[in-house]
């Protein structure tokens, strides 16, 4: 392999390495996987999946096995989450498992590029003690324990769907002694109100605050709704307050 160069620019070594993938997938050995999922569903309800397995020539697959997970998507975008496929996890292509041992990769370029600053979390302040900052987001990551389908390549899993609303991407994987396969399906989970109720984390004696409270009618019909706040402890609103809209 003739690889070419700038002299002019670069005063150390380089180096070239040429890699050719030759697939070995096996197309007939990944299984059809199809999800039935409700489009949109409740909170605080359980969410039932229904799983059919095929292999590509029709036939009925023999003693498939299923994982199936829920997660919030919201959760998944943030680092571009891929759902899980086996079969490609098999045959698909691997990275280039050689290791190279020079010192090349070691020697600073005259002309090298500019230091960056670089921003993290305060993650690692929580382990000296303490209590974590309060979160109110609650987050849904569940997963069934694998099921084996029927003689038809047929079956269910019903997984428990908490106090949340949003997005949720069901990941499916299958396997057999020889097949693989895998499917995602979208739930969209909402109750008809959401409230929300901003107030300040902690409060002194003597200290006023207001509290804002924002309601969310996701049904698509207008509503009438009664609001009353209370408060209980050492904390007072000063009066009832009670709104209808």
């Amino acid at each position: 392999m003739v690889r070419p160069g700038d002299k002019s620019r670069s005063a150390t070594p380089k180096r070239a390495v040429g890699v050719l993938h030759l697939p070995l997938g096996d197309e007939n050995r990944r299984l059809d996987l199809a999800l039935e999922t409700p489009a949109k569903m409740r909170p605080n309800q359980p969410l039932t999946v229904k799983i059919k397995a095929s292999t590509k020539n029709g036939e009925k697959p023999k003693q498939v096995n299923v994982l199936v997970s829920a997660v919030d998507s919201g959760v998944l975008n943030i680092t571009d989450y891929v759902t899980p496929d086996p079969w490609q996890a098999f045959f698909g292509q691997k990275r280039y498992g050689a290791d190279i041992y020079d010192i090349y990769g070691q020697v600073i370029e005259g002309q090298g590029r500019l230091a960056a600053l670089r921003f993290g979390g305060d993650g690692d302040e929580l382990k000296r003690g303490g209590k974590p900052p309060v979160n109110h987001i609650n987050i849904v990551a569940q997963q069934a324990l694998p099921v084996t389908l029927n003689e038809q390549g047929e079956g269910s899993v019903t997984l428990p769907i908490g106090d949340f609303n949003g997005e949720l991407r069901v990941m499916a994987q299958a396997w057999t002694a020889d097949d693989f396969g895998s499917n995602e399906s979208k739930v969209i989970v909402a109750a008809p109100v959401i409230a929300e109720l901003n107030m300040p984390r902690f409060m002194a004696s003597g200290d006023t605050s207001r509290l804002t409270l924002d309601i969310t009618n996701l049904t698509d019909k207008p509503q009438k709704l009664n609001v009353a706040l209370t408060a209980s402890g050492l904390l007072e609103t000063g009066q009832r307050f009670t709104r209808s809209r």
